[in-house]
């Protein structure tokens, strides 16, 4: 079993488009900041408390108090997971794909961080301003909200990737 080192994203990069950033020490604390969809306007959040294994994630208005704050963390081979920073949450907790799946409409989840689970690493990929999330083990699939209603709260799926605004994310610094 290999053991992964985990080292917090320390890169400057900084997002042209809209004035987002994403955070680097200098403007966030610790890293902490949301991650809002560029077809929406809408931050990635829980369908409901409390936070824990299994939790929905959907999209929420950025600021709402089941929007959540995120960490990246970097692992090994340029993949990163998606850690919830939240008091609520009493142990880490990572943004997961459910069951491992790597079918497209699978959706995400919140679950306990696991050292092993390549179904919680992500590869990001930035492109003027925005980014797409792939996760590590479903070739082919990005991030992808449900509906296309920017008022409702959409599950988060993976699907397969088609570069449209509503796989594209941006970070934003959480207040």
């Amino acid at each position: 079993m290999l053991t992964k080192r985990f080292r917090v994203l320390a890169t400057a990069l900084t997002c042209v488009a809209v004035g987002l950033v994403v955070p680097t020490p200098a403007t966030a604390d610790p890293l902490t900041f949301y991650v809002k969809n560029r077809h929406t306007g809408l931050c990635l959040g829980v369908a409901s408390l409390p936070i824990g294994n299994g939790t929905d994630v959907v999209q929420r208005p950025c600021g709402d108090p089941l929007s959540l704050h995120w960490r990246l963390l970097e692992d090994e081979g340029g993949y990163y997971r998606f850690v919830v920073s939240d008091l609520r949450v009493e142990t880490a907790t990572c943004l997961d794909v459910t069951y491992a799946s790597e079918a497209a409409g699978t959706p995400l989840q919140t679950w306990q961080c696991l050292d092993t689970s390549w179904n919680q690493e992500f590869r990001i990929s930035w492109w003027q301003g925005w980014s797409t999330v792939k996760p590590s083990h479903a070739t082919g699939k990005c991030l992808d909200h449900w509906s296309l209603n920017a008022t409702s709260r959409p599950l988060v799926v993976q699907e397969n990737c088609s570069f449209e605004p509503r796989q594209e994310f941006a970070f934003q610094t959480a207040p």
